[in-house]
């Protein structure tokens, strides 16, 4: 048995679920699902719900009181002692300390419980083929979102994605996330016109209104505006996309990666966090290209 503990919103989910999958299917063990985190209250953190049963996910989702109620934490010799008295099951506990990937990771034992973020392909590339199919988006009947996709199908699309919201409004996630510069999509289009015969941009964002102020681009393109609609549709139009340009963004990164395109060009920041002391070196696929 595996427990991965879900934090942030869905691109943040993905990551960690595929993780929790990939060691379990590695394992021969169940995995379990828990959102109390998710459920609970954090000062200076945006407050996400649980976002992936927009997929076909079979596993349970364990109540807040779960482990609590039917496990001990393997931390001391008296753990197993106390085990025996109170009736409890030992569970270890694997909490992240590195953002780069951990390559003991799947030396990880089973009755673990698993805590970080876990972004970086290498932890379920075993299991990629079944984590893209776990990841199918839902049948989408919206003549709005059909006639984006209907154009998006029918051209060179590029995706571009421009991240701000709680980046910018909330200070303390500013100060550890920062945005992407104008300068960083202007070189990114760049690269997309050397790459790309007759390129359309596609545009994404959580703040459309600084975008058209602030944002200009040397090829053809679309404001993909879908308010009322939930976040996964704009991801469900990124991964239509035959090319990328992402931010600095969980989010966008999976609406890369669930692309299709064999011959897909997915340019990435160099600078991911503004604190660089992170090790981001395993965060983009070998294929994508940093600037």
């Amino acid at each position: 048995m595996i427990i991965v503990k879900l934090m942030g919103g869905l691109g943040n989910q993905m990551f960690q679920y595929a993780a929790g999958k990939a060691l379990s299917i590695h394992l021969g063990t169940e995995l379990l699902i828990d959102r109390s985190f998710l459920d609970a209250e954090f000062e200076n953190t945006t407050k996400r719900n649980f976002e992936l049963d927009i997929f076909a996910i079979s596993e349970k989702i364990i109540d807040n009181n779960y482990i609590t109620r039917n496990f001990r934490f393997d931390h001391s010799r008296r753990s197993k002692l106390i085990s025996l008295i109170t009736g409890k099951k030992l569970i270890h506990e694997y909490i992240e300390n590195q953002f780069n990937f951990n390559e003991r990771f799947f030396e990880l034992l089973d009755k673990t419980l698993l805590i970080g973020y876990f972004q970086s392909e290498k932890y379920f590339a075993s299991s990629s083929k079944l984590i893209k199919n776990i990841y199918s988006f839902p049948d989408i009947k919206n003549s709005n979102i059909n006639e984006y996709s209907e154009k998006i199908k029918s051209c060179e699309a590029v995706s571009i994605h421009i991240r701000r919201g709680d980046y910018v409004k909330n200070s303390t996630i500013a100060n550890f996330h920062g945005t992407c510069s104008p300068e960083y999509y202007e070189n990114a289009v760049e690269e997309i016109i050397n790459r790309v015969k007759n390129p359309v941009a596609f545009i994404f964002s959580d703040d459309m209104d600084w975008v058209k102020n602030n944002f200009t681009s040397k090829i053809p393109y679309h404001y993909i505006n879908l308010q009322g609609h939930a976040d996964f549709t704009d991801m469900y139009l990124m991964s239509l996309c035959k090319h990328h340009i992402i931010a600095n963004s969980s989010f966008s990164w999976w609406g890369a990666w669930l692309g299709s395109n064999p011959a897909k060009t997915v340019i990435a920041p160099l600078k991911w966090f503004n604190d660089t002391s992170k090790n981001t070196s395993d965060l983009i696929p070998a294929s994508w290209l940093r600037i």
